[in-house]
């Protein structure tokens, strides 16, 4: 979907992710209260198909998921999609280089991630929360409104 028109003229297909370990999926159901979304959960590439928008939710087990992820084969439909990726939480943490578990706060080990974000995850024992700040920049489609933005 590339213009604010095409939402009048069809359903935009939401494809969430369904991890084994996901979390808050409960938190997507307002998404299915919109006559213009087609909210479905995929855990199988014949269910991928082309969606307009793939979320990658949060999870109680990041390492283990994304290992799903690459098993299942989704990895590499998540990575080829030219649809807009939003990942909450540990969703999130899958689209960098890697995500590292050295105190097996959850399964332990270390895991190349998805590759579609400069940053790395380290999950440490003590949670740490930063404000942060940044731009957008060469944002295409739908979020192309959001380049320039803090």
């Amino acid at each position: 979907i590339n213009d604010v028109n095409d939402f009048k003229e069809k359903k935009v297909d939401i494809a969430i992710i369904r991890l084994p370990y996901i979390s808050n999926f409960t938190d997507f159901e307002v998404l299915k209260l919109n006559e213009n979304a087609n909210v479905r959960f995929v855990d199988k590439v014949s269910e991928f198909g082309n969606p307009d928008l793939i979320i990658l939710p949060g999870t109680k087990s990041t390492i283990a998921d994304l290992r799903w992820l690459k098993q299942e084969k989704l990895a590499d439909e998540i990575i080829c999609s030219k649809a807009p990726i939003v990942g909450i939480c540990g969703g999130y943490q899958m689209l960098g280089e890697e995500i590292e578990d050295p105190d097996q706060i959850e399964t332990g080990g270390q895991e190349k991630g998805l590759g579609l974000l400069a940053h790395k995850t380290i999950l440490d024992s003590e949670k740490t929360t930063k404000q942060v700040s940044g731009s957008f920049e060469n944002l295409r489609g739908v979020f192309e409104i959001l380049n320039g933005t803090t």
